[in-house]
């Protein structure tokens, strides 16, 4: 009987253990749940950002002492998952880390996310210091929450932070027993020269003694390293410190000298080597974020514009105007000229004119609601978007079995416009008794309008004022749904053949910013150099992406292209309608035109 009960228990220990193992073991995690992982990662970190930065004065965005803390994108690609203590289920993301300044020391460094029934519901960035040899060991299992320090007697810290590298807590183990004050992994405290030392009843004193935690009496002061003059660096130390009920600090001691952080840069090699770490002004190691006028922007901020003041508005409009980009080849310069003398003709005006609906306004009354073109030369801005994206087609795409023929392609183009660009979605009008989503993707597009919803509070519509095998123009307009567009002129979209044999697909356009608000955004970063602007960058970056896309489609089905230098110009719209007029030579706005 005793020989039963012994086997049975020796069984059950033995089947327990086993799926302790189980539990513990990571596995690489699945592509949905990795992506996942990746969006809660996204979105938390752009909240944190965003909270911070509402926190934040212009002088400490600008200031060069404020604190540093260099982040590092989590390595999805070492992602692993799994069960740990207590059925809790996580996702395990290493982070880079940097060569100490110490021999005695090492440390890990990750991301840690909670994972509940398939969804990401927490996350948090963990460092585990300790000897190289504990680390190697244990380090991955302490900053996994696999195991605890008590059960292994770690001596070393442990400190967590949120997804934004802020709001740090750790704490000091010394043979698996925790000391009952926070460790920091942090700059010198700005208000202690001296550590400060517990006496027996509580109270503290100046006088340096033995170091209780680290067993050398090393205060932060005393080993201070000095740096070159214009170095911009912080020193980063491990540091205990206790504290009051009241959060006064009673006792500190730096446990170790660990490296220094420095903006500047940039930094070759990552993880960077040594203890300097070189960070952008938004404490991202070789970032691209930039101290500007108004704070630290660019880069992985989230700001791309400065917040100008009403004056700077005012100072701005009337002294800067945008900046005249290089001459261009002038048959695009003269095709730019017939685009902005474009204008639709008596049908696109008279379907229009009929574009109206009677709806009640607040007090109750009808109101009718009309649609019109938005003329270039009505448009509030002083100058003129000029712009001309093309690719070289050698070898047309097969679709659905049959190499497609130049007009075949700039229709496929046209139907399925919204694979071919980002950041923008085309939509054939549905709204006020217009539906044109039959008509847009026939072979008789003419007329259609196509409302645009754009990034940020911009969106806007125009209609295919003309159309034909090799080319198709959109011009904007006012329309109840989205009221004015933000530009207002005309786009081609078409393709021409070469004697080569070759194509030409492009799209060309010539618009002016339409009112007030949005020429001040344009102009505004230009006044402060911070950037090209939201208006026409978007529009930049849109019609690149159209470049990008027709390309890497025709390539992907058997197809030959190439991207074309875009020829982009801004001149004065003045000048420009003197060359429209003919009183002032093609050659005003490129030295390439001899006439």
């Amino acid at each position: 009987m005793k020989k039963t009960i012994y086997l049975i228990t020796f069984l059950t220990v033995l089947v327990s253990s086993c799926k302790k193992e189980l539990r513990m073991s990571l596995e690489t995690p699945s592509a949905t749940l990795l992506d996942k992982t990746k969006q809660f990662y996204d979105k938390q970190t752009a909240l944190l950002s965003a909270k911070a930065n509402q926190l934040s004065s212009i002088d400490g965005a600008t200031g060069t002492k404020s604190k540093k803390k260099a982040k590092f994108p989590p390595l999805w690609e070492n992602a692993q998952t799994g069960a740990i203590a207590n059925d809790k289920h996580i996702i395990s993301v290493p982070l880079a880390v940097y060569q100490l300044d110490v021999k005695d020391v090492n440390y890990i460094r990750k991301v840690v996310f909670t994972e509940n029934e398939g969804e990401i519901t927490a996350g948090k960035i963990t460092e585990v210091f300790a000897s190289p040899e504990m680390i190697a060991a244990h380090g991955n299992e302490l900053a996994n929450g696999q195991v605890s320090p008590e059960s292994i007697g770690f001596t070393g810290s442990i400190v967590n932070y949120n997804l934004e590298y802020k709001e740090a807590k750790g704490k000091y183990y010394k043979n698996g027993v925790a000391a009952k004050g926070e460790v920091s992994i942090s700059e010198k405290p700005a208000a202690m020269s001296v550590k400060l030392q517990q006496t027996k009843d509580g109270s503290s004193t100046n006088k340096a003694k033995v170091s209780a935690i680290s067993g050398n009496d090393r205060t932060i002061s005393a080993i201070d390293p000095v740096f070159d003059d214009g170095e911009n660096c912080d020193n980063v130390y491990e540091v205990y410190i206790e504290k009051d009920a009241s959060g006064n600090v009673t006792y500190w001691e730096m446990i170790r000298f660990l490296y220094r952080i420095c903006t500047g840069g940039p930094v070759v090699g990552a993880p960077p080597g040594g203890r300097d770490v070189y960070v952008d002004c938004f404490e991202v190691v070789n970032g691209e974020a930039y101290n500007s006028d108004c704070g630290c922007i660019g880069g992985t901020t989230g700001v791309e514009v400065c917040v100008p003041t009403e004056q700077q508005i005012k100072d701005a409009l009337s002294n800067k105007p945008f900046a005249l980009f290089g001459d261009v080849n002038c048959e695009i310069l003269k095709k730019w000229i017939a685009t902005a003398k474009f204008t639709p003709n008596q049908s696109i005006i008279s379907t229009l004119n009929h574009f109206a609906s009677s709806t009640p306004n607040n007090n109750g009354a009808l109101q009718k609601r009309i649609a019109w073109i938005q003329n270039i030369d009505d448009a509030y801005s002083t100058v003129v978007n000029m712009d001309y994206y093309s690719v070289t087609i050698t070898q047309l795409p097969i679709v659905n079995g049959q190499r497609l023929g130049p007009g075949q392609f700039l229709n496929y183009i046209r139907k399925n416009l919204n694979s071919f660009t980002d950041g923008s979605n085309f939509s054939p009008y549905n709204a006020y008794g217009i539906d044109d989503r039959t008509r847009w993707n026939s072979t008789e597009p003419l007329g259609s309008i196509i409302a645009i919803d754009m990034p940020g509070p911009e969106n806007g519509s125009v209609i295919t004022s003309y159309s034909s095998a090799d080319k198709w123009t959109f011009t904007t307009i006012h329309e109840p749904k989205y009221g004015d567009h933000p530009v207002s002129g005309n786009r081609n979209f078409g393709y021409t053949a070469n004697d080569n044999g070759s194509y030409t697909f492009y799209t060309q356009g010539v618009d002016r910013l339409t009112s007030w608000d949005v020429t001040s955004m344009q102009e505004i970063p230009d006044f402060f150099k911070a950037g090209s602007g939201i208006p026409f960058s978007a529009s930049d970056a849109l019609w690149t992406s159209f470049q990008n896309a027709i390309t890497n489609f025709v390539k992907a089905n058997n197809g030959s292209a190439s991207v074309n230098n875009a020829e982009i110009k801004r001149p004065n719209w003045d000048i420009v309608k003197d060359v429209m007029a003919g009183r002032k030579p093609y050659r005003t706005l490129s030295k390439d035109c001899k006439d």
